[in-house]
């Protein structure tokens, strides 16, 4: 694996890996033996904003010439706005590969989550929320967040059977052990803020809950977390 950081002001992960594929090679890659290493690159918290406009290019080209397949993994636009995903479609333009995504909290935040997922769509990307997809003789299934997953059967009935029993009980069973593990001001943390700017901020101020944004391991100071959020609610 390696990792890439272009020059965008902000820091977020790409790696290549590669694994087996037991799965036949089309027609008009005969020369190709019939098992083959299909090369993924994964990337997440790209944080694409409206003035991203060629900042992405050089990563995107170079994950077009040495991967197969391309996972963006949530998180790929800043404040969830149509403007931000159609400079993000733009930028992948040099990817020639088939590409699966899954949503963060980010494309939540503007409510234009559906908008979003349209214009990517158009872009070539496959969106998972719930789904699963053979690509290369390789199975992919995604849902946005872990939330969606533990509450799958609920929210999908009739598709359960993507999710395997085996990790909704390891989630269970972590869920179960953290109280253990809570210090004492811990009870009363609302980690929501943490995902996003603004969503739980009725929490903190209406229901007593302790921003986790200024306490361990996040210790922001009080103005960090001011800057913070009023950047999200006086989007450009």
């Amino acid at each position: 694996m390696r990792g890439f950081r272009p020059k965008t002001g902000r820091h977020f992960g790409m790696s290549v890996a590669q694994i087996r594929s037991d799965a036949g090679i089309p027609a008009q890659n005969k020369n190709i033996s019939e098992k083959r290493n299909v090369r993924l690159a994964a990337v997440g918290d790209l944080h694409c904003t409206k003035t991203s406009q060629e900042k992405l290019h050089a990563l995107f080209q170079q994950i077009s010439e040495n991967a197969d397949i391309l996972l963006l993994c949530g998180d790929l636009v800043d404040y969830g706005q149509i403007e931000e995903a159609a400079v993000l479609a733009k930028e992948l333009a040099p990817i020639k590969v088939p590409m699966l995504a899954v949503l963060g909290n980010h494309e939540y935040e503007s409510n234009q989550q559906l908008e979003v997922r349209h214009v990517l769509g158009d872009a070539g990307v496959t969106i998972l929320d719930g789904d699963a997809v053979e690509v290369l003789g390789i199975g992919f299934v995604g849902a946005k967040g872990l939330s969606h997953l533990v509450l799958f059967g609920f929210i999908y009935p009739g598709r359960t059977h993507l999710v395997p029993a085996w990790l909704l009980n390891e989630l269970w069973q972590r869920q179960c052990r953290e109280p253990e593990n809570l210090a004492d001001n811990d009870v009363t943390i609302c980690r929501g803020t943490l995902l996003s700017r603004t969503q739980y901020l009725y929490d903190i101020e209406n229901w007593g809950f302790l921003d986790a944004r200024l306490h361990p391991p996040a210790n922001m100071s009080p103005e960090d977390v001011e800057r913070w959020t009023q950047k999200a609610m006086h989007k450009e």
